[in-house]
Parts: C-alpha cells; sequence; structure tokens
C-alpha cells in the first residue's frame, strides 16, 4: 500500500514541476536550426508556408512573391525588354532581351534551376532594339529570332546557325519600316510558314510579313495603317474560326482594337474597337477574365505617362464585336505593360503591372469574375519594364521577372500560388537537461476542407534527432508516445494542407511539456550537476556542480511537491566545481536545479537515511 501511494504522489508532484517549450511567433523567419535555448520567433526552415505577413500564425502561401529578389549577373542594360523563351531548345526558359539604348538583341542561358546564367549576344549594333521573339523561322528544327528596330526602322531575323544560339546569321526582313517595334511570331496564313507582324509607331501602322519559304524572302502585307503611335502586337482567335486574328494598342490614338483575319489568309482585315479615348495604352493581352468562356481584353494605359490606369474590357456579345469597360484601378501611376497571370492559383487570370513611378510590380487579384479586385504589390524595382512570367526554375512554380529601363540587372521573384501542402521545421530546443516527455498542445484554425498536424523527433545528440515521428492531428496529445524520455534536443515539424485556393489552415501556437529528470552527460564546456556517493543517496547528500566561468547562479532543492528544502539564492559563484551539502533530509525524492547565465539544469535524487 505504501508503494501505491508513494507512487501516486510521485505522479501528480511532477506533473506540476514540469518545463515548457512554447512558440506563439514565427515571423523572425527561416534559417536558425539550433539548438537554441527557446524558440522566440524563428525557426530552421519551411516549404510553401506564410510566416511574416500576419505575426503570430503560420498559414500556406496563396499569390505570394519570395521575400529574395535574384538578379542576373551582367545583365544590366538600359531600356531593356525581356521575354521568356527557349532560346537553345534545351527544355528550360532562358530570357531573351531588346536594349533600346544599348542597341543590342542579348539572351541569357539558363544554365541550371535559374541559378546560373550566360550572356550571348546576338548583335550590338541594333539602333534603337525594342521586340525580339523566337520562332523557327527556317524550319529546321531550332529557334530562330525575329527583331525589331525603332530607330534603324528595320524587321530582321537572325539564322541560328548551329542550333546552340551561340552563332548566327542576320537576314533583312524589311529595312524601310518607320518605327518598327512590337512584333510577333505566328503563322498568319496557315501555310506551315512562321511570318512575322508588326507594329510600327512611326509609320502608325499594322504590318505582317509572309515568310515565302524558309526564311528566304518575305512580301509585306498591310493590316491597318493611321493608327497613331502604334505599339503592340498579339496574336489571339477572338472569333474562335480557327485563324489568327490580330488585337492592338496605340499610344496616341488612345486606343485598343483588333483586327480580323476575314479569309484566314491575312489578305483581307476588318477593325473591331474594344476601347477608346484610353491613352497612353502601350500593350493589351487576351484571356477569359469573366470565366464566360469568351476572350475578353485587359490593359493599362491612362490620360498621361503619369496619371495611370488598369482596366479590362468584358467581351459582352461573345463574338468580340460588343465591349463594355470595367476600371481595375484608375490612380496606378505610370503603368508600362500589363500582363495577365494567375498569380493565386484560383484559375482565373489577375493582372501584373509594373509602375515606372512608384518603382513597384504590383497584382490585382481577379475576385467574382472580374467584378471586384484586390490590389497587392509584389515586388519592389526601379522603373519596372515589360513584366513577364515563366517557370525559369524548372520547379512548377512561377516566376515573376524584369528589367529596369536604367541600368539595372534582370530580376526575378518565385510566385507562390495555391499551394494544397506545406511544411514549417522548428528550430532544435535545448531543454537543458534529460526530460520525461509530458505534452504536445497546439491551437490552430482549420476549417473544413484543411489538416494541420505535427510530427516530433528527440535525440540526446543535436546533430543527429533520428527520425520523425507519426504525424498527429489532435490536440492536445500525448508527447511521450512520440519521442522517447530522457532525451534532450526536440524539434517538432508542423504539416498542413488545404483542397482549396480559398483556404488554409494556420497554427497560431504550439507547446510542449516535459519533467525535468537529469543532466545526462556533459563534457568539459557544458554546466554539470550531480550527487555525490552514488545515487540514492544518505541523509546529509552533496550537491556537486560544474561552472565554466565564473557567473551568477543558484542552487535549490525541492521536495516531490515542490516545495524549496534548500537554496543558496542568486549569488556568485566561480569557475570550476563547487559543492554544497544538503542536511537533514527525510527520506524521499528530490530535485536539485542550478539556475545559471547558461541557463537552467537539473537533477532527480532519493534520499535513503539508511544508506
Amino acid at each position: 500500500m505504501k508503494n501505491y501511494i508513494f507512487t501516486i504522489l510521485f505522479c501528480l508532484s511532477v506533473a506540476s514541476y514540469s518545463a515548457t517549450g512554447t512558440q506563439t511567433d514565427w515571423s523572425g523567419g527561416a534559417g536558425v536550426s539550433g539548438p537554441v535555448s527557446s524558440w522566440s520567433n524563428s525557426f530552421s526552415a519551411s516549404e510553401s508556408t506564410e510566416f511574416a505577413e500576419n505575426p503570430g500564425s503560420i498559414s500556406l502561401l496563396h499569390g505570394k512573391l519570395t521575400d529574395a529578389a535574384t538578379e542576373i549577373e551582367g545583365s544590366a542594360l538600359l531600356s531593356l525588354c525581356t521575354y521568356p523563351e527557349d532560346v537553345d531548345g534545351d527544355g528550360d526558359i532562358d530570357i531573351l532581351g531588346a536594349s533600346f539604348v544599348d542597341n543590342r538583341i542579348v539572351w541569357w542561358e539558363n544554365q541550371g534551376e535559374g541559378a546560373s546564367w550566360q550572356s550571348h549576344i546576338v548583335t550590338t549594333d541594333l539602333n534603337g532594339a525594342f521586340g525580339a521573339v523566337c520562332a523557327d523561322v527556317d524550319n529546321d528544327g531550332d529557334n530562330d529570332i525575329i527583331g525589331a528596330a525603332m530607330n534603324a526602322d528595320v524587321v530582321l531575323w537572325w539564322e541560328n546557325t548551329d542550333g546552340s544560339a551561340t552563332t548566327w546569321i542576320e537576314h533583312s526582313i524589311d529595312d524601310s519600316l518607320d518605327g518598327a517595334k512590337g512584333i510577333s511570331a505566328v503563322d498568319i496564313d496557315d501555310d506551315g510558314q512562321i511570318d512575322a507582324v508588326v507594329a510600327a509607331k512611326g509609320a502608325d501602322e499594322i504590318v505582317w510579313y509572309r515568310n515565302n519559304g524558309s526564311g528566304s524572302s518575305w512580301t509585306l502585307h498591310s493590316i491597318t495603317t493611321g493608327f497613331d503611335c502604334a505599339m503592340s502586337v498579339v496574336p489571339v482567335d477572338f472569333d474562335d474560326d480557327g485563324d489568327w486574328d490580330i488585337l492592338s494598342a496605340a499610344k496616341l490614338e488612345g486606343a485598343v482594337r483588333w483586327y480580323e483575319n476575314v479569309d484566314g489568309s491575312g489578305n483581307s482585315w476588318t477593325e473591331h474597337s474594344i476601347g477608346e479615348d484610353f491613352y497612353y495604352a502601350r500593350n493589351a493581352c487576351a484571356d477569359d477574365i469573366d470565366g464566360d468562356g469568351d476572350i475578353d481584353v485587359l490593359s493599362a494605359g491612362g490620360v498621361s505617362k503619369s496619371v495611370g490606369t488598369v482596366c479590362w474590357w468584358e467581351n459582352t456579345n461573345g463574338m468580340a464585336t460588343s465591349w463594355a469597360q470595367h476600371i481595375i484601378d484608375d490612380e496606378f501611376h505610370g503603368p508600362f505593360a500589363v500582363l495577365q497571370y494567375d498569380v493565386n492559383g484560383d484559375g482565373d487570370p489577375d493582372a501584373v503591372c509594373g509602375s515606372l513611378n512608384q518603382n513597384v510590380i504590383c497584382y490585382w487579384e481577379n475576385e467574382n469574375d472580374g467584378l471586384s479586385w484586390e490590389p497587392h504589390v509584389l515586388a519592389n524595382i526601379y522603373a519596372p519594364s515589360i513584366v513577364s512570367a515563366a517557370d525559369l526554375t524548372g520547379d512548377g512554380n512561377t516566376e515573376i521577372f524584369a528589367a529596369s529601363l536604367y541600368s539595372f540587372n534582370i530580376t526575378f521573384w518565385e510566385v507562390f500560388g495555391y499551394q494544397p501542402e506545406g511544411s514549417l521545421f522548428s528550430s532544435i530546443l535545448d531543454t537543458g537537461e534529460d526530460a520525461e516527455w509530458v505534452n504536445l498542445d497546439w491551437t490552430s484554425d482549420t476549417p473544413e476542407g484543411t489538416t494541420l498536424g505535427v510530427s516530433m523527433r528527440s535525440s540526446w545528440d543535436s546533430q543527429d534527432l533520428g527520425a520523425w515521428s507519426d504525424t498527429v492531428f489532435t490536440s492536445p496529445y500525448d508527447l511521450s508516445s512520440l519521442i522517447n524520455d530522457n532525451d534532450r534536443f526536440v524539434q517538432y515539424c508542423v504539416v498542413m494542407q488545404s483542397d482549396s485556393w480559398e483556404i488554409t489552415p494556420a497554427l497560431e501556437s504550439l507547446e510542449i511539456s516535459w519533467n525535468p529528470l537529469s543532466t545526462g552527460s556533459a563534457n568539459e564546456h557544458e554546466t554539470t550537476l550531480g550527487i555525490t556517493g552514488g545515487n540514492p543517496a544518505g541523509t546529509s547528500p552533496v550537491v556537486v556542480f560544474t561552472l565554466n566561468e565564473t557567473q551568477t547562479a543558484t542552487l535549490t532543492v525541492y521536495d516531490l511537491s515542490g516545495r524549496s528544502v534548500f537554496t543558496t539564492g542568486e549569488k556568485r559563484m566561480p569557475a570550476g566545481t563547487s559543492e554544497f551539502r544538503i542536511n537533514r533530509l527525510s527520506d524521499g525524492i528530490y530535485f536539485a536545479e542550478l539556475q545559471s547565465t547558461n541557463g537552467r539544469i537539473s537533477n532527480r535524487f532519493t534520499v535513503i537515511n539508511q544508506l
């Protein structure tokens, strides 16, 4: 009976004398692997989680960019327009650039998941180079380049002679197109040859050149004239008849229009107005903005260079002949070019645009089928030019990238859209003692369709914590069933999942608790605590501890109920070994605890007076 009562008392007293490790904030970020004496607001690593925007919680990433920008070394050219292209045909995305001030066509070879880049010069004397695009002009199975130059008034193509995109031969398409600027490569007449479509800013024209066979000769065809300061051309099949129509924006005309390829051969074109009185429109792009199955149009412009508007036009009759304008943002200053891209991964296109005046790249989240838009700042960059999107790193996530109109390197940021799952790994916590694990407890928000679970691992060796436990999804949970008693170091992993882009679980706090047992082994640089004469000890045990330096410390001995039966009080203790005899202790179990600058350690011992 005495043993039975003794056991009950021991369990109750240990439960009341427990230590805890708690984390309620992760906004300090990743990179602290530990060991640490407290979790504070940092952690070791994470995958697809958001931890900084709302301090006090962890959630899945939804439509965010990575904090860190990656610059492509050696890509600083003036007034550079950038385009994603697989120039060398090796299966990853390279970057093709046309530099208006530097008069160059350059491409940067992606040499390994966006981590290393090699520049290759195509030409260095293309006066006012602006547009550039890749296509297999000569039908030999590799990518060539078609380019346009505003000052030189030329349209050219460069033959990829060896297939590696490092040796080029220049060929003329047109040497007298005034202000040749925006360019696209597409088979207009459906004859199996890549043609060229060009917007001529100076001539106020949109033209296309028929490739008469492998780029050997070209025939000029007009699409429209008198389109004041034509800036861009985008091939789109607006009328769903199987041939390419052309979408264009003209800056001084203040108009966005599309041109119907009437007979599919490019010989007859009909103009359709989309939006008028929309000055400084540099480009337009097409997508199903409202999810009704037809093509809508997105653009950016305004009444001047400084006062900007981002908007979209709804294809109201489904035949692209009747349009209704919807404003996304009418206070976005200095928009240069707009891009449609599903940033948050919800299945509909959002709007992305760079501001020359505000030095930012923003996106507007498409909510309610284009009827409302939520603005977000994606990144800061000085005077961003054409903004593009592509998977530069090959990991399945898209990067947003842009160059500055001034001499700064091309910069990209990884976009995290809808992430169905993510995880976060805590720093390794040093409990400072042998631990008898008690409880794992957390608070979280888990909407229907989401899950949040925790797995644990522990060891006496902080360099090898071994395998992770099973993931548990209920809280509180018996921690001793997940990890081994007598370990000193512990780490947790949070795993989150979501079935929908609209919802995410969130962890708000996590706490583990344990009962101190003993200090375990120690080396010459560690604080140690022990009992002389063995354990169990006699009636007047001697508590011995070692400090690595002179410091303030407190030695306290507690009985099983948690009552202090001896304390030195807070005092300066010398480096090396100190000992204190504890007189007249009754039979029972005690805890010796040493608080010092190095932290807290404890040791459990038993007193039997007959010894």
